[in-house]
């Protein structure tokens, strides 16, 4: 194999080094019969189609099990080694002297079998399950992590779809507002009462909101295959989600976020997982300093031999039965600091894994802090944009009229309908930061610690 033999030419690879093709099935695991038998779905059923799906949470969840298997592995041990052998020789000897012939043939076989225990090793062994336990607890907390991670994923692919297909009805008003602004000034235009530029005026702003509509529609689709593709399922299949409800209004006094971070730094499981981790490092530098003194093991062994001897025209046979036993100790005294270099590296990594922990743990603060913010917030943005908007509509309704009666001109007519588009999108916008600011905030707490907690706090769920 070569490198490429230009920096403007993409590297070829021989036909001997192409990696064979193998088709992989992304087959979804909740088939396409199950989902299409549901009208629309949930939040709470497209959390449950994610985790079903979701390659991320099950890579997390093949990651833990493999911890598992290492973590046996470790525990082998605790328990004997046995070995068994199976041994055989065919010896064939001449020797020719000019005083006569000696024949010295012979062969033998035989098993042989041996039990090899630790017994002592200064915590070494024990060292070592310690760490492959809390490595395993850490895969736990981190498929536990990547949960709550699909959750939220899932959570603002949904609201995403659910603002595209808002932005499309909000995209029809406005073509349905201009269409009337449009047939006003024509009918006004037809009795002489206005210019013909008032007409291509509002034609103009028809026009635009056409396009406006055309891409809502398009961003539509595209917000639908995101959360086809965050669901584990292909882009292009057909199913409709359940709008949420407007009337959700949630609050929280300033209080209770001092609670919220106590909360995440326990419930919290990318933090849990850290945590496991430096017990897991403590456990690695004891394993490593368990390696700078001797071990103490015992060892019993048996064995047979049966042995075959050609003698010309005799054989004699003879059988060698042979046990052993003895209780051995064994140390490195210099192994050019090697083992001493593992201790040492051992440290460092249990020293990187505390700032990990404590780096981790300053940011949920600041996160959580800032996640009441940004939900604070849009709850006032919530608020205000639904005050907006009736304000717009109503300002709108009175500047058609007023412009029938000639009591308003065609820029306050284009003016009233700008701010009424301007509004329709302000609460769309609102209402998507606000669902997501509170999932957001959910996830950063850590509240979704527990099947339980997913059952209730994924809003909507069972």
């Amino acid at each position: 194999m070569k490198p490429p033999a230009t920096p403007d030419k993409m590297w070829v690879p021989p036909v001997q080094d192409k990696i064979p093709s193998k088709k992989i099935s992304v087959s979804p695991a909740m088939g396409k019969e199950m989902i299409s038998a549901l009208t629309t779905l949930t939040l709470a059923q497209c959390v449950d189609i994610a985790l079903t799906n979701s390659p991320s949470t099950q890579e997390a969840w093949i990651d833990a099990r493999k911890a598992e298997a290492e973590l046996k592995q470790s525990q082998s041990e605790w328990y004997p080694k046995v070995k068994g052998y199976l041994n055989t020789n065919l010896q064939k000897q001449d020797l020719n002297y000019k005083t006569g012939k000696i024949v010295n043939d012979y062969s033998y076989y035989g098993p042989a079998l041996s039990v090899t225990y630790l017994l002592f090793d200064f915590g070494g062994r024990d060292s070592r399950v310690r760490k492959a336990v809390e490595t395993l607890r850490m895969s736990n907390f981190l498929f536990n992590q990547a949960i709550q991670d699909l959750i939220l994923e899932v959570e603002v692919a949904y609201y995403s779809l659910y603002t595209a297909q808002k932005e499309v009805q909000m995209g029809k008003e406005n073509v349905r507002d201009a269409q009337k602004i449009l047939y006003i000034t024509k009918r006004k235009y037809e009795t002489g009462l206005i210019p013909s530029v008032d007409v291509h005026k509002t034609r103009a702003r028809y026009e635009e909101e056409l396009y406006d509509l055309a891409h809502a529609e398009g961003s539509e689709k595209t917000s639908k295959a995101d959360l086809a593709k965050v669901l584990g399922l292909p882009a292009d299949m057909e199913f409709e989600i359940t709008m949420p409800s407007d009337d959700v209004m949630i609050d929280m006094a300033k209080e209770e976020v001092a609670k919220l971070i106590e909360e995440g730094l326990t419930n919290r499981s990318d933090i849990s997982a850290l945590k496991a981790n430096v017990i897991a490092k403590e456990a690695a530098v004891k394993a490593a300093d368990s390696s700078l003194w001797p071990s103490i093991s015992a060892e019993v062994s048996a064995s047979r031999n049966d042995y075959n001897y050609y003698h010309s025209a005799t054989t004699e046979l003879n059988d060698d039965n042979k046990f052993t036993g003895f209780v051995g100790l064994t140390w490195d005294i210099f192994d050019g600091f090697y083992n001493r270099n593992v201790k040492r590296a051992a440290e460092r990594d249990l020293e990187i894994a505390k700032q990990q922990l404590i780096k981790t743990e300053l940011k949920t603060s600041a996160d959580i802090w800032s996640a009441y913010y940004d939900f604070k917030a849009s709850g006032s943005k919530r608020k205000h944009s639904r005050a907006f908007l009736n304000e717009a509509q109503t300002a709108f309704g009175m500047v058609v009229k007023g412009y029938e009666a000639g009591l308003e001109d065609i820029l306050d007519l284009l003016t009233a309908q700008r701010d009424l588009s301007d509004a329709r999108s302000m609460k769309i916008r609102a209402e998507i930061d606000w669902f997501v600011s509170l999932a957001k905030l959910i996830h950063r707490a850590g509240g979704l610690s527990t099947q339980k907690d997913i059952d209730k706090k994924v809003l909507g769920a069972r």
